[in-house]
């Protein structure tokens, strides 16, 4: 089932209509002060002169007003900050238990941004309504008192906040536009930032690709940033000053036709003025607030269009879970699998059949693109098939996306990310008498280790790396363990550790082992060998190396590639 934003959002205001109610009242204190200290500084230009013995008076509304707004404006802060914590946590749930195919096709690039801008905005949206709420009711207020001073001036002021209003709606259509336009260039702006990132080495190395990427890739898209980012700030400071303009010009034009056609008396025409020049500063607030509100909104339709779906993982933890006792079997009956690539040619995976058994090892090997990752994706339950099923012990696996069948495996993927806390089977952070031993066994005992258990993993090389996942693996304890060529980054003795002791090690406790691997030196270790060639799985013999068809495909026979 889809997750919508709506009923998240309007439970946090349930939560959290408390501490909105807290910056309201304080607000409105503010609000209450600040019109009481200006109907005191009114009263002394009706009366020709200030009034001594209200100087006490003016005093404690002044730091009644100090007070009130330095605790609305930190309660206001306070609660901008939880609610950013709430609205991350539950973005980087879903995000950790959705459809890792569904992720696939929305790209890092997109998931980072709405984890960064998007959660921002919609944070700084929630904490800043209760400041519009405030500045807008401050309004109706002074309108209110305005009206008992001369009904007709009111009217006046009105239509020109009509007129005003009017203009501002279409010049905030523009802003807004900018707006959307700014958010799409920063989806872009975020993906060449990865780029640059996972691509040090390559850009390090080729002086040709580096000054294509930061002459064709790099510079339009920051020139499109820019000017997308300009044009929104143009537009948006445009509508602030058109407001605050306005606002002014509205008074000339009120006092005007207070004067010339309504016979105002002085002390009218004052008191419409002063509170005119004070209602500046709301209406100059709601303008820049509204600002944010329609940020955040667009925010929100954005983290919506991503399409995340919610999870039950412990009702389909309890419906499966008693087939994963004592199995004995895996069976994969005509998986199949096909989706759109980036290239110009769909790829399908060919109906698969294929056995696994507790206390065997089985080799996969095949070529690049052979689709040797995708069969694996579809057994571990990241992919879901297009037909086929897969079963434990003669029962049918419902759902192999759920986390009662995924937590069947452990998996070494060949591009996997570490992790900084190693964890046990329970999945709470592993001893340190049993990663010790594990440590100074595959050559890591020199990693750093922080003050909360977790090591840093920055400084590892790819084959250390390898080895770091490999103890996770085996704190993990799982059943079935996947191994992603795990040994073509190791040097020649972890290598032979790997498939001479470790593999036997594994088997003789009773775990299944897949293993995709081009070792042909070590090809006798495995019970059992599949070949993958343009998405068919065959069986073939032991120590058997059939060349892909795929690998020589458009080459001539005599072609010499480093001529």
């Amino acid at each position: 089932m889809e997750f919508h934003m709506q009923p998240f959002i309007r439970q946090l205001l349930k939560d959290f209509s408390p501490a909105f109610a807290g910056v309201a009242l304080l607000s409105a204190v503010a609000a209450a002060m600040t019109l009481a200290s200006i109907t005191v500084v009114e009263r002394w230009l009706h009366n020709d002169g200030v009034q001594h013995q209200s100087w006490s008076l003016l005093i404690a509304l002044l730091l009644v007003l100090f007070a009130s707004s330095f605790f609305s404006q930190l309660q206001l802060e306070v609660t901008g900050e939880r609610i950013l914590r709430r609205i991350r946590h539950q973005l980087l749930s879903l995000l950790a238990g959705q459809y890792y195919y569904h992720l696939q096709q929305l790209g890092p690039h997109r998931l980072m941004t709405s984890l960064t801008e998007d959660i921002y905005n919609i944070a700084t949206a929630f904490s800043i309504l209760p400041m519009f709420l405030i500045n807008f009711g401050i309004l109706l207020l002074s309108l209110i008192y305005l009206f008992t001073l001369s009904p007709g001036m009111l009217l006046v002021l009105l239509l020109i906040l009509l007129i005003g209003a009017a203009i501002s709606i279409s010049l905030m259509q523009l802003a807004v536009d900018s707006t959307v336009d700014k958010r799409e260039q920063q989806d872009k702006l975020y993906q060449v930032f990865r780029a640059a990132t996972e691509g040090l080495r390559e850009l390090n190395l080729l002086r040709t690709r580096r000054a294509f990427f930061l002459e064709q890739v790099v510079t339009p898209c920051l020139k499109k940033a820019e000017m997308a980012g300009c044009r929104n700030h143009r537009h948006w400071a445009f509508y602030d000053s058109w407001t605050a303009v306005f606002f002014m010009g509205g008074i000339f034009i009120l006092v005007y036709c207070g004067m010339s056609f309504l016979d105002a008396d002085q002390q009218t025409l004052q008191s419409f003025i002063l509170f005119s020049i004070y209602l500046c500063g709301p209406v100059q607030v709601l303008a820049q607030t509204f600002n944010h509100l329609i940020t955040g909104k667009i925010a929100l339709s954005r983290l919506q269009n991503l399409g995340l779906q919610t999870t039950a993982e412990v009702a389909t933890e309890d419906q499966e879970l008693p087939l994963l006792k004592d199995w004995q079997q895996l069976a994969i009956r005509n998986l199949s699998f096909s989706y759109q690539q980036d290239s110009e040619h769909n790829f399908a995976l060919a109906p698969v059949n294929f056995d696994l058994r507790k206390g065997e090892i089985v080799f996969l090997q095949g070529g690049n693109g052979s689709g040797k990752t995708t069969l694996i994706h579809l057994l571990l339950g990241l992919y879901r098939a297009s037909d086929g099923s897969i079963a434990l012990d003669n029962h049918i696996v419902l759902d192999p996306t759920a986390p009662a069948y995924q937590q069947l495996f452990s998996c070494i993927f060949a591009d996997g990310f570490l992790f900084e806390h190693l964890l046990d089977q329970h999945g709470v952070s592993a001893d340190i008498k049993h990663i010790s031993p594990l440590l100074q066994q595959f050559g890591l005992s020199d990693i750093p280790q922080h003050a909360d258990g977790s090591f840093d993993t920055n400084a590892l090389s790819r084959g250390q790396r390898k080895r770091y996942a490999l103890i996770q693996l085996l704190l993990e304890d799982a059943p079935i363990c996947v191994f992603d060529e795990w040994a073509a980054e190791q040097d020649p003795k972890s290598r032979a550790y790997f498939y001479l002791e470790l593999l036997p090690q594994l088997k003789a406790q009773g775990k299944a082992v897949i293993v995709i691997s081009h070792d042909e030196r070590y090809f006798d270790v495995a019970d059992r060998m599949y070949h993958m060639n343009a998405g068919h799985l065959q069986p073939t013999a032991i120590g058997f190396y059939p060349l892909d068809s795929s690998a020589t495909a458009g080459l001539a026979p005599s072609s010499n590639v480093l001529a």
